[in-house]
Formats: C-alpha cells, sequence, structure tokens
C-alpha cells in the first residue's frame, strides 16, 4: 500500500491490498491486517445501559417481570467489547428493548435508554471499516489483466496479424497477452491498422521498432545479461 492510499482510507495500520482467485475464478479482496470496528464505545453504553436498568424511570416504562430483568442484565454483563463484531442477537435483543421502551404509554417524548440504545446499534450496523476501505480502494487499485492458458502460450515474435492460438472470430481484438505488451510496449494498434490499410511500410517498419525497443528495456536483464525475446512483427491488417 502507498502511503497516499493509505491516507485515503483513514488509517496506517494497513500494509497490503490482497486480490486472490479461487479455481472457479472468482475473485476476493481484502486488506492485510485487517481493520478492526472501533469498540471504545461500547464500554461505555454498557455502563450506561447498567445504570438505566437499575432507574426508576425504566422500570416504570419498561415494566419487566423479574425474570426478564434477570435476563436483560445477563445479557448486558455478556458483553464482549472486545469483540470485532457484536453477535447479531445482541443487536436484536437491545433493540427489541428499545422498541418496547418507546412504545410504552408512559413515554411521552423519547426516554435517554432508547436514545443509547439507538445510537449504540446505528454503530454496531454501521459498515465495517474494512468494507469502506476496500470501496475506496476499488478506483484506485490497478486493473487486472487476466491470461487464459492460451494466452500463457504464443511464442515470439508475435504476429500482429495472425494468432494461432485464437479462433477465427476471436482474432478481431488482440488476446490479453498481446494487448499488456501492446500497452507498456506503446504500440498503437489502431494507428497500426491504419498504416497497414494504406500500405505504409516505413512507418510500419517504425512503429514495430520503437515498440521493440521498449520492450527491450523493460525486459532486458542486464544483471544476468539475459534478453526475453519478446519482439512484434506483421505484414497485413490486423485484427480485421
Amino acid at each position: 500500500m502507498e502511503k497516499n492510499d493509505c491516507e485515503a482510507i483513514g488509517s496506517d495500520q494497513v500494509r497490503y491490498y490482497v486480490l486472490e482467485k479461487s479455481d472457479d475464478g472468482e475473485r476476493t479482496h481484502r486488506l492485510e491486517p485487517l481493520l478492526k470496528r472501533p469498540n471504545g464505545h461500547r464500554q461505555a453504553f454498557k455502563k450506561r445501559l447498567e445504570e438505566h436498568v437499575e432507574s426508576v424511570e425504566f422500570k416504570k416504562l419498561f415494566e419487566p417481570t423479574k425474570e426478564e430483568e434477570i435476563e436483560l442484565k445477563k445479557v448486558i454483563r455478556s458483553m464482549k467489547a472486545e469483540l470485532d463484531e457484536i453477535p447479531q442477537k445482541q443487536i436484536d435483543y437491545f433493540e427489541r428493548i428499545a422498541d418496547r421502551v418507546r412504545n410504552s404509554q408512559e413515554a411521552d417524548s423519547v426516554p435517554k435508554v432508547v436514545a443509547d440504545i439507538d445510537e449504540f446499534i446505528k454503530i454496531e450496523r454501521s459498515k465495517h471499516p474494512n468494507d469502506v476501505a476496500l470501496d475506496i480502494l476499488a478506483s484506485r487499485m490497478p486493473d487486472i489483466l487476466e491470461f487464459c492458458e492460451e494466452d500463457r502460450l504464443i511464442e515470439s515474435p508475435f504476429n500482429m496479424t495472425l494468432f494461432k492460438h485464437q479462433k477465427a472470430d476471436q482474432a478481431k481484438t488482440p488476446c490479453n497477452t498481446l494487448a499488456n505488451l501492446c500497452e507498456i510496449s506503446g504500440l498503437d494498434i489502431n494507428t497500426l491498422k491504419e498504416n497497414l490499410t494504406a500500405n505504409k511500410p516505413a512507418k510500419i517498419a517504425a512503429q514495430f521498432e520503437n515498440a521493440n525497443r521498449k520492450l527491450e528495456e523493460l525486459l532486458h536483464h542486464p544483471g544476468r545479461n539475459l534478453m526475453l525475446p519478446y519482439s512484434f512483427t506483421g505484414s497485413a491488417r490486423p485484427f480485421i
């Protein structure tokens, strides 16, 4: 992760944006390490709720049976503020408590306990920070070009007018391997089509020469004295 990407998501904890692809082709995105949902509000909510439960106002509005009062206190005690996600059944339970107090005939305005529960539920049901960050990063991460098995098998020199591994009805556009190499080498396909159609061999040769020189710069490994044998060739209008 670049510094400006971390700034965009408001966290310097994330080091990697991970893209994984399953055997069936499904892509999943995740952050590493994962962001955690803020939990500082939970302990404060737990303390306020314990105070509400003991108040005369709450008992007047909620009118709990002895069993309900025991259960409510038990649920409050069982809350674990350190969890990344509060169990949904606990959130639903508190929501039912708030609704019952809100609908009480004795309530002429929104009681403080209801306001506290509503705010707690709003925070807990908000979008997880990981999902928010992934949404932000979706437009910032580079596009991933997928290669099929045939794409990996084509050999150089790449004939820009013939793709032996492609079916005739698929040869109207370059395969992903060629499209990627054309892009990084600056070989403009539309201009190449025009030059081939207009029979301008000098311009065609210049395009291939410039593209192959760029590939040489990009793919040459001087430390190993190794040149990867990637180059373009072609003599007829491509991708008709």
